[in-house]
């Protein structure tokens, strides 16, 4: 769950640290964010607690109708070598955020080699041997090797984490829908949904403003579909969040629709018998005999 979950909501960057190295090179800091409203900090502790590094700092609404924000980050080398690098090459899917995870990471360890680290004052941290215990990363005190577990991920796992990050449940005049939305540089993630959900489409949007990304949206909105896939989906594997709080609300509103509005075919009335009812609650046979009664 927490690999989809950081794939829809994680940042990973790498920005100028001063002062520049001694020859001149210049000295680069390394950050693994993920930052969310603050209602939603029950997973940014989730992820604190299975990576075994990093702390959440809260931070005041940027405006005032914005909601009050929690952060986790990591920033220390030793920590990204121990964890994070570990974390999301086993659990982040092909997207953009295993892209930017894989570029900005690997300047501070390549794949294949043994890298000396020097850590300040040659401390190490405390919970770094239980991390690397849980992710497979085998490390010695002077070297780092990154080693990706043959382990395949949970696609129903990550699916969830990724709807908790950017999935949409919406109702609007009668019209029940399921999206998720994103820049078109994360298209895969879309058809990887539409794949996995087996229903669905996806819908290609331009940008709104210049400085947007082109948009690509999963969208399922058969009623018949959200019955039968999305939902039983959502109740058994939707993390405690306010996302699925607002999945009840709607899910709640979509049943109601579903039982008492909804055009479809309902089977007969009559104990033991599907056939679609015609007139009256009933089937076009039991009709017949009541009537001819």
């Amino acid at each position: 769950m927490l690999g989809g979950f950081v794939a829809g909501e994680g940042s990973f960057i790498a920005t100028p640290k001063q002062p520049p190295f001694k020859d001149g090179c210049q000295r680069l800091r390394f950050v693994f964010s993920v930052a969310v409203a603050r209602r939603d900090r029950s997973l940014l502790e989730a992820l604190q607690s299975f990576l075994g590094f990093g702390w959440i700092r809260d931070l005041a609404p940027a405006r005032a109708s914005y909601q009050p924000q929690s952060e986790f980050r990591v920033s220390s080398l030793r920590a990204h070598h121990a964890a994070t690098i570990p974390f999301a090459e086993t659990f982040l899917l092909v997207s953009a955020s295993e892209c930017s995870s894989s570029v900005g990471m690997s300047a501070c360890s390549p794949r294949s080699a043994h890298t000396p680290i020097a850590t300040a004052r040659g401390r190490r941290p405390a919970r770094s041997e239980d991390a690397r215990s849980l992710y497979g990363a085998e490390c010695c005190a002077g070297a780092i090797t990154t080693v990706r577990p043959a382990t395949k991920n949970d696609g129903a796992a990550f699916a969830a984490g990724f709807v908790a990050a950017e999935g949409s449940f919406i109702c609007v005049d009668r019209r029940y829908r399921f999206a998720v939305g994103l820049g078109r540089v994360d298209r895969v993630s879309c058809e990887a949904l539409r794949d996995f959900f087996g229903c669905g489409s996806i819908v290609d949007s331009p940008r709104r403003k210049p400085h947007y990304d082109d948009e690509s949206t999963f969208v399922i909105q058969s009623l018949r579909q959200l019955i039968e896939i999305v939902v039983p989906f959502m109740d058994e594997h939707l993390p405690p969040s306010y996302k699925r709080q607002q999945y009840l609300a709607w899910k709640a509103r979509l049943l109601d629709y579903w039982e008492h509005r909804a055009k479809r075919v309902r089977p007969c009335t009559v104990e033991g018998c599907d056939e679609p009812r015609r007139a009256h609650g009933l089937c076009r046979h039991h009709l017949y005999v009541v009537h001819r009664v």
